[in-house]
């Protein structure tokens, strides 16, 4: 955001508390980036006992606030991985402690509240991809707004998708942009995977639609494991990528592939033009999709098990911007890094 990045540690360790996490700020001054803070899970509020609280395995910012997730976070010795959201602001440069603590109204066992967040303006989503769904299916998923009004934060929606089952995980992957939330389910359909978007009139916020992967394909295909939404504040155009790592192409399994659609005066379309600019060769288990962003016409995905310099699991992500993609991998590569 801006001249700010955050950079997640979910299994750091601390002193009487395995895999935490923790949270690395940095800022740029000029073209120079440097870490400003660095914030543990325990000095944010992770309880001692919530080993493997995955603190700083979700993140998102906007302007002088911060949002991480913990969905392993334990609400007591015996209500473990309920989830959790610590929500950081910025006075005069410096990220303050304590943060605020977010929890559902309705937490339970095995949630992973906090698995997925995102933020825009005085509104935060969080998915919780395991919570049981509106009719009480294991792990259909659930996804929480809350709102900020008079210096607090206070959940004010509980969402759930209208096709939502057992083990759909709805809140795997969130991505909320003005009036607009796009959120994965890729787990529905034995992994075929569903995403779904919402909108917001009147504080209100309302499925517009659901949508699976608008081409053929067979099998698991984890559409909706990754997604990420931009829409354009002057015009109210829009551009929405989904991440289907798991889609077999050309006969090699979980090649993956990234769905960008784009709307004009309110009306989404798959987009072939992007689509063709991301018509990367197929690679057998590369995972193309499991990470997705979108600044409106410049595209990045992730294929972090993508093989290069005749090297396995390098990693890379590949760029377009309505021309023919570009790939970047880490200048030191190397096997196992899964870079993307």
């Amino acid at each position: 955001s801006g001249d700010t990045i955050l950079v997640g540690a979910p299994e750091e360790d601390q002193t009487g508390c395995t895999n935490c996490g923790a949270v690395y700020f940095y800022t740029r001054t000029g073209t120079t980036w440097s870490l400003h803070q660095h914030i543990t899970g325990l000095a944010a509020g992770v309880t001692a006992y919530s080993e493997r609280a995955g603190f700083g395995a979700a993140l998102a910012i906007d302007g002088d606030t911060a949002v991480v997730g913990a969905y392993g976070d334990d609400q007591g010795p015996s209500v473990p991985d309920t989830g959790a959201v610590y929500v950081f602001s910025r006075t005069t440069g410096t990220w303050n402690l304590p943060p605020a603590r977010l929890v559902s109204n309705d937490i339970a066992v095995l949630d992973r509240f906090g698995f997925a967040v995102d933020i825009d303006g005085p509104t935060i989503v969080v998915g919780a991809p395991q919570h049981e769904d509106v009719d009480g299916d294991l792990q259909g998923g659930s996804v929480y707004v809350f709102q900020h009004t008079a210096g607090s934060w206070t959940q004010t929606q509980q969402l759930y998708g209208s096709q939502t089952g057992a083990y759909d995980n709805f809140g795997y992957a969130v991505s909320i942009d003005a009036q607009s939330l796009v959120i994965g389910a890729p787990v529905h359909n034995s992994s075929a995977g569903i995403a779904y978007l919402f909108t917001e009139q009147a504080g209100v916020w309302g499925e517009l639609f659901y949508f699976a992967t608008p081409i053929a394909a067979s099998g698991q295909q984890n559409f909706g494991r990754s997604v990420d939404l931009h829409i354009n504040d002057s015009t109210g155009d829009g551009t929405m990528l989904v991440g289907a790592p798991l889609t077999m192409l050309d006969s090699e399994n979980f090649t993956g592939m990234a769905y960008p659609y784009h709307t004009v005066s309110g009306s989404w379309t798959y987009d072939n033009t992007l689509n063709y600019n991301l018509n990367i060769p197929s690679q057998a288990s590369q995972f193309l999709g499991g990470a997705v962003a979108t600044n409106q016409d410049i595209i990045l995905v992730g294929a972090d098990a993508h093989s290069a310099f005749n090297t396995t699991d390098v990693g890379a992500v590949f760029r377009t911007d309505n021309t023919p993609y570009r790939k970047k991998t880490a200048f030191d590569a190397q096997q196992d890094d899964y870079f993307g």
